[in-house]
């Protein structure tokens, strides 16, 4: 089976011009996921543009002109058991067809002020570990490089922030699939990371991950 999975912070979806990006991204590529960040709408107007009738999901309302998250997935693989947003979190639980299981899919974005950001693994650690979910895989912008080469421009990122960054993904048993030697084919984004527990690769014999780059949007 061979899954493809699409994280991309799209910086603003209240656009006639990017929604119909959207449009032309999930009709070309076919993602078997896909999670937004940045959607800068509200969640009732995101509801009302129907970007295919082949996936469904859940959003998070903006913070003002700021946040807003947006997860969807292929309804003939995954159909939504709950849902739950804290802020600038949004957690799926999904029943996944195929294996007659039940995955999470967990979509981030995280602050840029460094005390929040911390705060922030915090409670998205706590999320996880409190509903006692296992598989599943967690996309967004992180707006934390874990090494010193995926940071473009700017300050060079600080280790306590490395280090909050490394607890949370070690916290959860996730792998980063930046960091694998032979990560399992991947074009990824320094800042949009995408980690994963060992149990939910198992499952599929070829997964294919995207994070656009930020120049995209």
């Amino acid at each position: 089976m061979i899954m493809k999975i699409i994280s991309w912070n799209i910086r603003g979806l209240n656009g006639t011009h990017k929604q119909e990006i959207m449009r032309n991204l999930i009709r070309d590529q076919r993602p078997d996921i896909l999670m937004i960040q940045e959607t800068k709408m509200k969640k009732d107007f995101l509801g009302k543009i129907m970007f295919s009738n082949l996936m469904s999901g859940e959003a998070s309302d903006s913070d003002g002109s700021s946040r807003g998250l947006l997860t969807l997935f292929n309804t003939k693989i995954f159909r939504m058991k709950y849902s739950y947003n804290e802020g600038n979190i949004l957690l799926c639980k999904v029943f996944h067809i195929p294996s007659n299981d039940s995955r999470f899919l967990l979509n981030l974005y995280a602050p840029n002020n460094k005390r929040e950001r911390n705060n922030y693994w915090t409670r998205a650690q706590s999320l996880v570990q409190s509903r006692n979910l296992k598989k599943g895989i967690i996309m967004g912008d992180f707006n934390t490089p874990l090494l010193d080469e995926e940071k473009k421009g700017g300050l060079p990122p600080d280790w306590e922030s490395k280090n909050d960054l490394s607890n949370f993904i070690n916290g959860l048993a996730f792998l980063d699939m930046d960091l694998m030697e032979e990560p399992l084919l991947g074009q990824i984004n320094a800042l949009v990371r995408n980690v994963f527990r060992l149990d939910w690769t198992e499952l599929l014999s070829l997964l294919t991950s995207y994070s656009l780059p930020l120049r995209a949007s």
